[in-house]
């Protein structure tokens, strides 16, 4: 059983795997509202298809379908959690984020077999390596510290992670050219960050644990699939 520490909501959906695929029946209808991103800025469709194109790209590089998922920021991310949800219907998908009350309303109304948690990514309830795939889109921009969040994921995870930053520039210009996308990020759960980590930082932080193995640029973001290095490697995480 997972710890409790940081914990206010955690379903318990041990009762439901077995009809788990039966459940997710409703995502199916579902599907097409999440990849169609539901906007009056015709850019911002184009935007939502590139993120899942280029999350497709990364997901077709695991090795086997993962059985135990998190993905950070999915309770106000509520179409990317469902999606996921819908692509591994077999997989046990947890989702956490550092808002009670986002995560309050995530339970409401994701009506599916998913698995909640409040804590700070810096500091995690789950044990080492109990996830086989975590993906954080759009979040390493809001954390307190960067480095310790790339520690805590590596920690909890067993192979691979997939995360994105915005890339502010080109976010500009394309707001510029459509100002009605200001109002479509925060329909899918994303706010523009006020400062985030540069190029060459993240690249230090993620060399540190692991391997980039997939880099793509779904605009406006970066995206990387970093795999962790192999227990017989070391890997180097500081603490404090």
């Amino acid at each position: 059983m997972l710890p409790t520490a940081h914990n206010i909501a955690s379903q318990d959906t041990s009762s439901q795997d077995n009809s788990s695929q039966e459940e997710c029946l409703s995502c199916d209808e579902r599907k097409a509202a999440v990849l169609g991103a539901q906007s009056t800025s015709w850019l911002a469709g184009r935007l939502t298809d590139g993120f899942y194109n280029a999350l497709t790209l990364c997901l077709d590089e695991l090795r086997e379908e993962p059985k135990k998922i998190l993905v950070v920021g999915g309770a106000r991310q509520v179409e990317l959690s469902r999606y996921l949800a819908f692509l591994f219907p077999a997989s046990q998908i947890s989702v956490l984020d550092t808002e009670a009350e986002a995560t309050l309303k995530a339970m409401e109304s994701i009506h599916c077999r998913l698995r909640f948690f409040t804590s700070e990514i810096e500091a995690t309830p789950f044990p080492d390596r109990h996830f086989d795939l975590v993906i954080a889109h759009h979040v390493f921009e809001y954390v307190k510290d960067w480095g310790k969040s790339v520690d805590e994921l590596s920690r909890i995870t067993k192979t691979s992670v997939i995360w994105t930053t915005l890339r502010p520039q080109l976010w500009q210009g394309l707001t510029r050219f459509d100002p009605k996308l200001i109002a479509w990020m925060p329909t899918q759960g994303l706010t523009v960050p006020q400062h985030q980590p540069e190029r060459n930082t993240i690249l230090r932080e993620v060399i540190r644990v692991g391997r980039i193995q997939t880099q793509v640029s779904p605009w406006p973001w970066q995206m990387w699939m970093m795999g962790l290095k192999a227990d017989r490697q070391e890997r180097l995480v500081f603490t404090s």
